[in-house]
């Protein structure tokens, strides 16, 4: 339900925080929601905090990589993905960063 009615939620600030600390933490969704271009100064801001806190945590460091990049428009080479092939997460991945995306598969 929550996929069907994504558009119709909007978020707080103090939510899209706590969906952006959720989300790095591999805990939750809100990927849809952390990619609102009108609030994109806000959480690369936010990033920054996050990424001093997961120092050690190699999966939430390319979460936080990721989306920062996808938020400052940079995609990655198709050959780049091959370095996030061994995580889960290159699936979820591939569609939003990749020139030329693949991985994905469409349910």
């Amino acid at each position: 339900m929550l996929f069907i009615y994504r558009g119709r939620i909007v978020p707080t600030e103090p939510e899209l925080r706590l969906l952006l600390g959720s989300w790095v933490a591999g805990e939750g969704p809100g990927l849809y929601w952390l990619l609102d271009a009108q609030k994109k100064h806000q959480i690369l801001h936010w990033l920054s905090a996050e990424e001093s806190a997961v120092e050690n945590d190699s999966e939430s460091r390319v979460s936080i990589l990721l989306l920062r990049r996808a938020l400052e428009d940079r995609r990655l080479a198709k050959k780049s993905m091959t370095l996030f092939e061994t995580m889960s997460m290159a699936l979820n991945w591939d569609r939003y960063f990749c020139d030329t995306p693949t991985l994905y598969r469409q349910n």
